[in-house]
Parts: structure tokens; sequence; C-alpha cells
């Protein structure tokens, strides 16, 4: 039943049939991260491809994600990324926070 109103909706010009996209340059560092941890199983992450394959490289300075889709895609990859960006900092500020300790003994 999903499928046919997917169809349908792209029959109707809706989510189906619409084609939006996103990019964003993140640090190296992040996007390995981002990379790195599990959330590399999830396929709309997979599909940034070239950057995945950037990162095995080992480049430094800036990777840029790139995603086009549905609108509903997009979202999804969007918020995707934002998790991992969020995760990230949360895992920066742990290390901030362990070199301050280790500073002030």
């Amino acid at each position: 039943q999903q499928q046919q109103q997917q169809q349908q909706q792209a029959a109707a010009g809706g989510d189906g049939g619409q084609m939006t996209e996103f990019s964003i340059a993140l640090p190296a560092a992040c996007a390995q991260y981002i990379v790195g941890t599990n959330m590399v199983n999830i396929p709309t992450l997979s599909k940034f491809g070239a950057a995945l394959t950037l990162l095995r490289d080992n480049i430094s300075g800036d990777v840029v994600f790139s995603y086009k889709g549905s609108p509903s895609a997009v979202a999804e990859s969007r918020t995707l990324l934002m998790h991992g960006m969020n995760m990230f900092g949360v895992e920066i500020r742990r290390q901030q926070a362990l070199l301050q300790e280790q500073l002030q003994a």
C-alpha cells in the first residue's frame, strides 16, 4: 500500500516527483568521525559516495557532502549529518574536559 501511495504522489507531482539538493562543507576530522562511526551503515550516508571515497584516502581540509533526492530523503540526510555533527561536538567537548583536567593536575 505504501508503494501505491508513492506512485500516486509521483503521478500527482508530490514528494516523489520533486528533486531537491543540499551540500555542506565539513572539516575532514568531523566528516571522518561521521563516516567512521556506525552512522555509515545508514543508507542515506552511503549515497554520499564520492566524499566517502575521499575520506578513505585520509584527505585533509574540508569534505563537501552533497545529496540530491526527494525532499523527504534530503531532510533525512540533513538530519543524519546534524546528528553526526552534534556527536562530533560532544566528543570534542569530552576530550577538552580531559585535557583541562590534565592541565590542572
